[in-house]
C-alpha cells in the first residue's frame, strides 16, 4: 500500500513538481537536484528536525511514471479539471465529463498513512512560501491511498 500526499494546484505541476516537493520536505529525488531542498534549509534553518524527519521517517517512493521508476515525488490529476488534448486546462462544470486528465497536482510518496498535525501546518506553510514565490493557486490538499492487488492463476502446461 502507497500513501500519498497530494497537493493540488491551478498550474500544470510538471514545471515545478520537484521544486516544490524539495522546497516543503528539504528532501531532493535521486533521478534529480533542483536545489528546492537545498533552498529550503538555508531559509529555514530553525525546520531542521522537521527535514530530518521527512528524510528519514515520512519519505517514500512511488511509481508515478513507469520511465522514471520509484520517485518520492511525480504529477498527479487534478480532480474537477480537463486538459482538452492539447495543454489547455479547464475547470469541469458540475455535469461536464473530462476530456483528458488535467496534471496541476503535486504528489509525495510517504512511507506513512497519515502526516502528524503539526507536521501538516509546516506543509501547508511551506507550500504557501513556495507557490507565493511562484505565483500558484493551491487549491487544497488530500491523502490518496494506492493499493495493488496481484492475482496469481495458476495453469497445468502439457
Amino acid at each position: 500500500m502507497t500513501h500519498i500526499l497530494v497537493i493540488d494546484t491551478d498550474s500544470y505541476s510538471g514545471n515545478f513538481e520537484r521544486e516544490m516537493t524539495g522546497f516543503v520536505t528539504g528532501v531532493d529525488g535521486d533521478l534529480y537536484d533542483r536545489g528546492g531542498a537545498t533552498e529550503t534549509r538555508e531559509l529555514h534553518p530553525e525546520l531542521t528536525a522537521y527535514f530530518d524527519k521527512w528524510s528519514e521517517v515520512i519519505i517514500g517512493d512511488y511509481v508515478f511514471n513507469d520511465e522514471y521508476g520509484h520517485q518520492i515525488c511525480g504529477i498527479m490529476p487534478t480532480p474537477g479539471w480537463s486538459n482538452n488534448g492539447s495543454g489547455q486546462h479547464t475547470k469541469l462544470e458540475p455535469d461536464e465529463k473530462r476530456y483528458y486528465p488535467a496534471y496541476q497536482s503535486v504528489g509525495i510518496a510517504l512511507n506513512v498513512s497519515k502526516l502528524d498535525e503539526d507536521v501538516l501546518e509546516t506543509v501547508r506553510m511551506l507550500v504557501d512560501e513556495f507557490a507565493t514565490e511562484h505565483k500558484i493557486l493551491i487549491l487544497g490538499y488530500r491523502m490518496v491511498t494506492i493499493e495493488t492487488v496481484t492475482t496469481t492463476t495458476e495453469i497445468e502446461l502439457k
